[in-house]
């Protein structure tokens, strides 16, 4: 950028700043949307039931950006698949309609995510044990790392016949683990009955339904609340109830 400012007179004072626009970074999303709508009427026991299916897809394939360094050099980070970028979202709405009823099913969907992948730990135990003998290291050669829950290959140190946590030595059981910095697909599902005559409007409803929790991390590798990710899309408030009445003059 100092190539854009220009000096002159004996004290070098600024004299010029060039303001154009300068196209020096760039950030890139890509993906498919898809949306389709199927509806049919129902008979069963003379009653005509009006029955619709609304879907909507979200496959995210980029979410990047891109940043020149004061260096020259490139730094390229592309965020899809992570927290708060899910590769794969989506809606399925059912309503069936009945004289003045209908009843509305929907379901919610966020695709499995994981975390930056520069910052998912090694296995390791909580001693800073890997699972080959050696320190818990990253591919940078950073750590050692631990894996608080995990007794792994136990205590630094041999473990003589016999001893016990009590003389200052951990048997391990073999396991190692790490930060919990990724969440599985999650759905949420909402039910409601709605009765209209025209005149009155009546609405209730359930809100997840079956008290989905949110999935559960570990805030030292992404940013959340009481092990809960926040800011993702998830219903953080649990099963909720609804009710509404509307009355048209």
């Amino acid at each position: 950028f100092c190539d854009r400012i220009s000096t002159g007179g004996d004290r070098g004072l600024v004299s010029d700043v060039f303001q154009g626009f300068l196209n020096l970074d760039q950030e890139s999303v890509r993906g498919i949307d898809l949306n389709a709508t199927f509806g049919k009427d129902v008979t069963v026991g003379g009653e005509v039931f009006d029955v619709s299916l609304n879907l909507v897809a979200n496959h995210l394939i980029e979410r990047s950006s891109l940043f020149i360094n004061d260096d020259g050099s490139p730094q390229f980070d592309d965020d899809a698949g992570e927290f708060g970028f899910p590769s794969w979202t989506g809606r399925a709405t059912l309503f069936v309609d009945w004289r003045d009823f209908r009843v509305t099913w929907q379901t919610r969907y966020i695709g499995e995510v994981e975390q930056q992948a520069d910052g998912i730990d090694p296995l390791a135990d909580a001693f800073g044990n890997a699972p080959d003998g050696g320190l818990a290291l990253n591919d940078a050669g950073a750590g050692p790392f631990f894996g608080d829950t995990c007794t792994g290959g136990g205590s630094p140190g041999d473990l003589a016949v016999g001893a016990t946590a009590t003389s200052g030595a951990v048997e391990g059981d073999g396991v190692f683990c790490r930060d919990v910095g990724f969440a599985d697909e999650w759905f949420e599902h909402t039910i409601s009955l709605r009765w209209d005559n025209g005149d009155f409007r009546i609405i209730a409803g359930i809100t997840n339904l079956f008290d989905n929790d949110p999935p559960l991390i570990d805030t030292n590798e992404v940013f959340g609340v009481s092990n809960i990710p926040i800011g993702n899309g998830y219903n953080l408030d649990g099963r909720e109830f609804f009710a509404q009445i509307l009355y048209r003059f």
